[in-house]
């Protein structure tokens, strides 16, 4: 700097005069800026107050309106009485609606004006309606005298500062280097930032004196990028201050805050939550620009992270992206799953999209639906083996018992830490839709199988994904209470229920609106539905509704593969539990007419047998010589007779040496060479 000084001819050095005053130097440098930045904020000031100044002529427009409005009615013949009507319905539905409560509450000030306004209405309307025009009367002069009084309280609110934009005075530095080096301090004053817009309300209102959270105030600034990576609020640290406010307290004054705020549909833009450093007397406030949640999030590809068994499954509104769902943990296993919700609240859009990232994960996914698989025709064709009426859902069940077992059996040949993908051992996950009904949970020994699955399945990599309306103990569980915890201790996944009894069942935590209160729709005009919208209870701190990403056809068959054979030991095990099955849905089909069937297994007694069909036998055959060799689920397919007569006709064609079970092939038939 030195040297860029010593070099400049003295002649330069000196201010420049002005062009008007040639004896007057011109103002400095500093001068000239500060004098520019002023003039800048003053016509900012000015022209925002004057833009906005037209609110202030609401009122009296409002009260000339009525005026207008009474005389018609003086001229009419209408009785004042109904004016009173009028005023008191106004005054009912501002204490009614929510809207109207969030923005009365926001100053001081405001519901006493608005019961000014509506009183000075009220009177001012009845008086028009009474005596008329009276145009030669007080009353014009009153209207407008009595508009700008109402007008005032906003006038006072908006007033122009010109005090707090003004920068501070600069001396004029003298000539020479120090022209140089006095840039600095006003170079600090305009680095200085702003305060937020929300942090001049919360100082105004919410952290003023007499308010919920006095001496309170919004620090540390943190920007909100959603899901997409789009910028989309901000986030802050509500400070306790001198009063050391607790987190509770900040919690009660939320509907100030909301008020405060004063944003369009407030109730979905704003979200408390604790500090992330454990602070009792701070909370992190999110305030978001636009709610996520109103557009659908389509599933595109898999979004398993394979370090760490979470997938991407929901988003949530507060800006924290991604709720996860905990397909399993490396080095743990696998957790079960318990979905609750009503028709249409997005049950069967989630199970697509677990079956989907577990098939992609690599998964033996096993299908239970006594519905028929309708709801699923994407995922049938391409899960491992599905059970889709009450007696092969019976039979599944079998060999799920048998599947666990085998693999209690391999985990005490080669220990907990050699279990699981990487060793040969893929999961096997079973989803259970409609759980409720009597052919699965109604029934007792399916009821207490899935109770001893859930308990020891986690570290066998073995994973329970049960879904259902009724989480009651008594009606959806048919009292199994066990088996119902076992499943909230994994991944819950909360969707819209019916009542708040139900609420209670399954709530984990303190979730911002109860599962039962979740609404049908986004908008009053109920064209955008809620489906999917609930809550991933699956251990993370947030417990905020969230929305499912939305599953297309065109993506499942596009990106998710057929499911993994289970290992071999696993597998067999399955058939021999299976065929187990089987045997025993026949030998119940043959007591049908018994008064007193076994317990637990009363549900099963409609099974057909299939010997109705004489000409079974024969089409079974054909379709051997057509295919040579067929499996247990392709002869069901081909719907040649029941599967409990399937398995019988198979042990005849054994018998008679026409077809045979080569050692080791896992269910699978040959026809014998001639």
């Amino acid at each position: 700097m030195t040297t860029i000084t010593d070099s400049m001819n003295p002649a330069e050095t000196e201010a420049p005069s002005s062009p008007l005053n040639p004896l007057l130097p011109l103002a400095s440098p500093v001068a000239q800026q500060t004098r520019h930045t002023f003039g800048a904020e003053l016509h900012r000031a000015t022209k925002s107050l004057l833009w906005a100044s037209r609110k202030g002529l609401y009122p009296p427009a409002v009260m000339g309106g009525l005026y207008g409005a009474g005389a018609l009615l003086h001229e009419s013949g209408v009785h004042p009485l109904y004016v009173l009507a009028g005023s008191g319905a106004a005054l009912a539905a501002g204490v009614s609606l929510r809207g109207a409560r969030t923005w009365l509450t926001k100053a001081t000030w405001r519901s006493r004006w608005a019961a000014g306004c509506l009183a000075a209405a009220t009177a001012w309307s009845t008086a028009a309606v009474t005596a008329g025009a009276g145009m030669d009367t007080p009353m014009p002069t009153a209207l407008i005298v009595g508009g700008s009084v109402l007008a005032a309280p906003w006038w006072w609110i908006h007033r122009l500062r010109t005090t707090e934009h003004r920068p501070a005075p600069a001396t004029a530095p003298a000539a020479g280097p120090a022209a140089i080096t006095a840039s600095e301090p006003l170079r600090a004053i305009e680095a200085a930032p702003a305060p937020h817009e929300h942090q001049l309300a919360w100082n105004e209102h919410v952290g003023a004196p007499g308010h919920s959270l006095t001496g309170s105030a919004l620090i540390d600034p943190e920007p909100i990028i959603d899901h997409n990576g789009d910028p989309n609020g901000m986030a802050w640290i509500i400070d306790g201050g001198s009063a050391r406010h607790p987190y509770a307290r900040m919690r009660g004054a939320m509907e100030e805050i909301k008020a405060t705020l004063d944003r369009p549909h407030v109730d979905s833009l704003i979200y408390l939550d604790q500090d992330p450093d454990q602070y009792k007397t701070r909370g992190r406030l999110v305030v978001l620009e636009r709610n996520p949640l109103i557009q659908n999030n389509f599933w595109r590809s898999p979004g398993l992270n394979p370090a760490t068994g979470l997938v991407p499954i929901s988003v949530y509104p507060d800006g924290s992206g991604y709720a996860y769902y905990v397909l399993y943990q490396p080095g743990w296993g696998t957790p079960n799953d318990l979905v609750v919700g009503v028709p249409g609240s997005g049950k069967s859009n989630v199970l697509l999209v677990i079956v989907a990232e577990s098939l992609c994960a690599g998964s033996a996914v096993m299908l239970f639906d006594p519905h028929g698989g309708k709801a699923f025709p994407e995922v049938v064709p391409r899960v491992t083996k599905s059970f889709l009426d009450g007696g092969e859902i019976y039979a599944g069940m079998r060999g799920l018992q048998a599947a666990h077992a085998e693999r209690l059996e391999i985990l005490h040949e080669v220990g907990e830490q050699r279990m699981g993908p990487e060793f040969g051992h893929p999961i096997l996950h079973a989803v259970i839709d409609e759980a409720s009904k009597k052919s699965v949970l109604g029934n007792p020994i399916i009821s207490e199988l899935l109770s001893e699955v859930g308990r020891e399945g986690r570290k066998l990599w073995i994973k329970l994904t049960v879904a259902l309306q009724d989480p009651s103990v008594e009606q959806g569980f048919y009292n199994n209470s066990a088996l119902r915890k076992l499943l909230l201790a994994g991944n819950a996944l909360l969707f819209r229920v019916a009542s708040a009894e139900d609420s209670r069942m399954v709530r984990k935590g303190n979730i911002e609106v109860a599962p039962h209160e979740l609404p049908a729709y986004f908008d009053q005009a109920m064209t955008l539905r809620t489906t999917g919208l609930g809550y991933m209870l699956t251990g993370t701190p947030s417990e905020l509704p969230s929305r499912t990403q939305r599953m297309v056809s065109q993506a499942f068959a596009a990106h998710v593969p057929v499911g993994s054979p289970l290992d071999d030991r696993t597998g067999e095990a399955w058939q021999r539990g299976y065929e187990q099955g089987i045997r025993e849905l026949e030998r119940l089909a043959g007591q049908a007419d018994t008064a007193a069937p076994a317990a637990g297994v009363a549900s099963l007694r409609s099974v057909p047998d299939g010997k109705s069909d004489p000409d079974a036998k024969a089409a079974l055959v054909q379709l051997f010589r057509e295919r040579g060799q067929l499996t247990l689920p392709e002869i069901r397919e081909a719907r040649i007779c029941s599967p409990s007569h399937t398995f019988n006709l198979l042990n005849q064609l054994t018998d008679e040496q026409v077809i045979e079970k080569p050692a080791g092939s896992r269910g699978v038939y040959v026809l014998r060479a001639s």
